[in-house]
């Protein structure tokens, strides 16, 4: 029904994070408890280490090779691992061990997810520069999501478990409506002239037809015009992160306190989309203007920001993620490499993020970004190429059911031909997988809402059982999917709620109340896990 993970002397905060977000993705509910005889209800035992008494419990049990944290500084042995023909790296395990879990799953999950391989970088840049050196580069060119896999490979696996015992289990819904996967359009505003105006003068951009051939640019770089429009009529909500501070080096960008940006951020805040912060480009040697900048593009926005996304995704982990949390952000969207498309953490996310250095989970989540412009395999420039990776994003943020997060500059949409061909395909795609389609702060609250939901009672009697879930945030509807047959769902006062199937013969309730109540069939097979 659920699933008690115990704790012991091995359970370090490296440890627990991981076991946390392998839980969080597979939906099931589960709760920490200091040892087995504290186990209060029907569940099955999850155990990290060598411990190995489950008190007849059913038990799935995690091994472990070595501490998530000493990675970097002891050998270790790379094993591959097959999952569905595909080989993946993986932290292997003696060869002795004859387990249902065959590799180090947590040491691996948290080796791709923390960035602790680039624990020795010491420029911004240096992640670009030495790629090739990561094992997601030598396992597919960061093609392939490995963290996704192996935590859908781990989700089958307790699914099987449960089925094999003959129990009745709960998942929480992956996304709202039943939809498969999330998705989320992010705009950074770089650029919004189609020339400086320095330039202009020593270039004399003020003949008539060069004035006339300006304006055109002019109104190409400025998309907002065109592209508010489309959002509306598609019902459709973005994230647009914007640059606080006008002046990057010798480089001018724009004044964000101008009437025409307030304007502009009026109307954006207006039609529902999110404003979120761009750092500027040298933010990240320079970690006190992260907070200058939130608090003068908070001025005009008139309220908190929730994100941001670094500028020419310039930073080292985990110092980026913690400069976010010091600055009262709730995520960043900054992982990425400039110049290759994919996975760099081996997941399309969002992931709550770890601090390495301090040995603690951060008040942070990261949504990686899986591609840009110039990203894309060709510079973007080859729309067949570009449109077959974009169709693989797609085709393995639905299989995983993660959030695909795609970020295009305004500025691009309209002004380069082919980069709007581009552009006009992800919309297409976008309509045709039908995601889950919100701003990053959204994506976020449904992340949160999700992680909340908590089974409270399991009440089995003859031929049934009645589970009571408890939603303490109502900020979205809360979904479950359940694999016996629903005989009735109300919520606290007894008011019904439908339900409707899904596959692999489950039932799914999108809910909205302060609890679900549950009263399921108990077949002659099924029965709850062991007290």
């Amino acid at each position: 029904m659920q699933i008690f993970c115990i704790e012991n002397e091995h359970t370090t905060p490296a440890v627990r994070y991981t076991i946390d977000y392998l839980l969080e993705r597979s939906g099931f509910f589960y709760q920490w408890k200091p040892n087995i005889s504290g186990i209060d209800g029907p569940g099955l035992v999850l155990l990290y280490g060598n411990e190995t008494d489950t008190h007849k419990f059913p038990a799935i049990q995690l091994p472990a090779a070595i501490d998530p944290l000493l990675l970097p500084d002891q050998e270790i042995t790379w094993d591959e691992f097959s999952i569905n023909g595909e080989a993946l790296p993986v932290v292997g395990l003696s060869k002795a061990y004859r387990g249902i879990i065959p590799f180090d799953v947590v040491a691996t999950v948290f080796f791709f997810l923390s960035l602790l391989y680039e624990r020795d970088y010491g420029h911004p840049d240096d992640a670009d520069k030495n790629h090739t050196n990561h094992p997601l580069y030598r396992y597919g060119r960061f093609k392939r999501p490995v963290v996704d896999i192996i935590c859908a490979w781990f989700t089958e696996k307790i699914e099987r478990i449960f089925r094999e015992q003959g129990f009745i289990y709960l998942r929480k819904s992956a996304f709202p409506e039943g939809r498969k996967m999330g998705f989320s359009f992010t705009h950074d505003v770089d650029i919004t002239r189609a020339a400086n105006p320095v330039k202009r003068i020593l270039q004399g951009w003020f003949s008539h037809s060069k004035k006339r051939i300006l304006q055109e640019a002019e109104a190409a770089v400025w998309a907002f015009d065109r592209l508010l429009p489309f959002y509306n009529d598609k019902g459709w909500r973005a994230t647009f992160n914007f640059i606080a501070r006008p002046w990057e080096g010798r480089h001018y960008r724009y004044n964000i306190k101008s009437n025409r940006f307030r304007s502009l951020i009026r109307r954006l805040e207006a039609e529902g989309h999110e404003v979120g912060l761009h750092p500027s480009r040298f933010t990240f040697e320079h970690p006190r203007r992260f907070l200058q900048e939130k608090k003068r593009l908070e001025e005009v926005v008139g309220k908190p920001l929730h994100g941001m996304r670094q500028h020419y995704l310039r930073g080292l982990y985990p110092d980026l993620w913690r400069a976010a949390e010091n600055s009262g952000l709730s995520y960043d969207c900054s992982l990425a490499y400039r110049r290759r498309a994919g996975y760099r953490a081996g997941t399309g996310g969002p992931f709550t993020c770890f601090d390495w250095r301090e040995n603690r989970t951060l008040n942070c989540t990261e949504f990686p970004t899986a591609f840009f412009e110039s990203s894309l395999p060709g510079g973007g420039t080859d729309t067949d190429v570009a449109w077959g990776a974009i169709r693989s994003f797609f085709e393995t943020a639905q299989r995983y059911g993660t959030v695909l997060t795609v970020l295009w500059h305004p500025s691009n949409m309209y002004s380069h031909p082919y980069w709007s061909r581009v552009w006009n395909e992800i919309t297409m795609l976008a309509e045709q997988y039908k995601p889950f389609i919100a701003p990053l702060w959204q994506q976020l609250q449904w992340k949160e809402t999700r992680r909340a939901l908590r089974l409270v009672s399991v009440d089995e009697k003859a031929n049934t059982i009645t589970l009571v879930i408890e939603h303490p945030r109502k900020a979205m509807p809360g979904g479950v999917r359940i694999s016996g047959k629903v005989l009735r769902a109300t919520d606290q006062n007894g008011n019904r709620i439908p339900w409707q199937p899904t596959e692999n013969n489950m039932q799914e309730i999108i809910f909205n109340s302060e609890e679900l109540r549950l009263e399921i069939a108990l077949s002659k097979s099924e029965r709850t896990p062991h007290k």
